[in-house]
C-alpha cells in the first residue's frame, strides 16, 4: 500500500471518531467532579447557650414574705416608741438611745420601774417630749426612769426649769457633759456642772466655761493636778483662782503662784500653802 492511501485512510478514521464524539459526547467526556460539600450556618456560627433562671419555689417564696412582714413589723414598733420631740431649745440634734449615752460606770440604762410599767413609762416619755404646756411635761419628767429621754429633754426642752428637772436626774455624763456645756441657761449648766464627776468634762468647763460661779463648782470637784495648776496661773477670776490654789499640791506651781500673782491675796494663800507643804513631814 502507498502512502498516500494509507494518509488518507487515518484521516478518514480521525474524521468518523471526531463525528461520533460529536453525536454522543457523555461517553467521550469524563464526569465533572462532585461539588464540595457546603457547610451549614448552624455549624459554622454557634449560638450561645443560654441557661433558664431557676424557679423560685412556693415554699421560698414564703419565707421571704414572712421576713419582710417581720422587718416592717419591727420598723413601725419603733417608730411608734419614738416620737417627736418638742422644739429644741439649743438647735443639737436629739440624743439617741445608742451606747455613746450610757456611762461607763452605770452600764444598765433601763431602770426596774421601766421593766415593771413599760406602758406607763412610755405615756410619760410620750408627754415629757411633746406636750405643749411646759409645766405638763415637767410633771411627766419628775416621774421618768429612762436615761435616755431624759438626756433628750434635758438638751432639747425650750423651759429652762424642764431642762434642769431632766438634768437633775440624770446619772450618764456624756449626757450631763453635753448640758454643762452647751446649754444657754446659765442656772442648767452650773446644775449639770455639780453632777459631773468626769475629770476632763471638769476640766473642761473649769477652764472654757465663761461664768466665773461655774468655773468654780468644776473647781471644786476637780482632782487632777495639772487642770487645777492651769486654772490656778491664768484664770481671769481671783475668786476662781484662789479656789484652785486651795487645792493645788504642787510646790513648784504654788511658789511660782506666790511671786507672781496680780492679787495680794493669792500670793498670801499660795506661800501658805507654800510653808504649810513645807512644814508637812
Amino acid at each position: 500500500m502507498s502512502r498516500k492511501p494509507l494518509a488518507w485512510f487515518l484521516a478518514e478514521a480521525a474524521l468518523g471518531l471526531a463525528v461520533l464524539a460529536c453525536r454522543n459526547p457523555g461517553a467521550a467526556s469524563p464526569k465533572p467532579a462532585a461539588p464540595a460539600p457546603q457547610l451549614k450556618v448552624a455549624e459554622a456560627v454557634k449560638e450561645p447557650e443560654f441557661k433558664p433562671a431557676p424557679q423560685v419555689t412556693q415554699a421560698e417564696r414564703s419565707v421571704g414574705r414572712d421576713k419582710v412582714t417581720a422587718l416592717a413589723e419591727a420598723d413601725v414598733g419603733k417608730n411608734a416608741a419614738q416620737p417627736a420631740p418638742p422644739q429644741t431649745a439649743t438647735g443639737d440634734a436629739p440624743v439617741s438611745d445608742s451606747k455613746a449615752l450610757k456611762d461607763k460606770d452605770n452600764p444598765a440604762s433601763a431602770s426596774k420601774d421601766e421593766d415593771e410599767h413599760p406602758a406607763e413609762q412610755f405615756v410619760l416619755a410620750q408627754v415629757a417630749r411633746t406636750d405643749k404646756d411646759w409645766s405638763v411635761r415637767k410633771v411627766a419628767v419628775e416621774q421618768l426612769t429612762s436615761q435616755s429621754v431624759l438626756a433628750q429633754v434635758a438638751t432639747m426642752d425650750e423651759e429652762p426649769e424642764v431642762r434642769k428637772l431632766a438634768a437633775s436626774r440624770l446619772t450618764v455624763q456624756a449626757a450631763l457633759a453635753k448640758v454643762a456645756t452647751r446649754d444657754k441657761d446659765w442656772t442648767v449648766r452650773k446644775l449639770a456642772t455639780g453632777m459631773l464627776t468626769d475629770q476632763a468634762e471638769l476640766a473642761g468647763v473649769a477652764v472654757h466655761e465663761e461664768d466665773p460661779d461655774i468655773r468654780k463648782v468644776a473647781v471644786s470637784l476637780l482632782t487632777d493636778q495639772s487642770a487645777l495648776a492651769r486654772v490656778a496661773r491664768s484664770d481671769r477670776d481671783w475668786s476662781v483662782r484662789k479656789s484652785a490654789v486651795e487645792k493645788v499640791t504642787d510646790k513648784t506651781v504654788l511658789a511660782q503662784i506666790a511671786t507672781s500673782d496680780r492679787d495680794p491675796e493669792i500670793r498670801k494663800l499660795a506661800l501658805g500653802r507654800l510653808t504649810e507643804k513645807a512644814a508637812t513631814p
